[in-house]
C-alpha cells in the first residue's frame, strides 16, 4: 500500500493508475488531511446504482411475500442452496 499526496497523484496519475491496475492500494492525503483510498475493483465486487440496489430489495421482498423462499438446513450444507437450479 502506498500513501501519497493528492498533488503527487495528479502529477503522476498514469503511473499510479497502472499500480492500481496491478493490485496495489493507494492512499491519497490532501493538505487538510482528508484521506481516501483507491483500490482495484475485482470480479467479486458488485457495482450497482442506488436504484438497482433498491429494485433488488423490492424484488426479494415480493418473492418472500409470495412464498418463493428456500429454507436453509444446516445438515445439508449451504452449497445445496447456492448450487440449486
Amino acid at each position: 500500500m502506498l500513501v501519497i499526496s493528492l498533488r503527487e497523484f495528479r502529477g503522476k496519475q498514469n503511473f499510479y493508475v497502472n499500480k492500481i491496475k496491478h493490485g496495489e492500494d493507494i492512499i491519497l492525503k490532501t493538505r487538510d488531511n482528508f484521506i481516501m483510498k483507491l483500490v482495484p475493483i475485482t470480479e467479486d465486487d458488485t457495482i450497482m446504482t442506488k436504484e438497482e440496489f433498491y429494485a433488488k430489495i423490492e424484488h426479494s421482498l415480493r418473492q418472500a411475500k409470495e412464498g418463493k423462499t428456500v429454507q436453509y438446513e444446516p445438515r445439508k450444507g449451504l452449497s445445496n442452496i447456492l448450487h440449486r437450479k
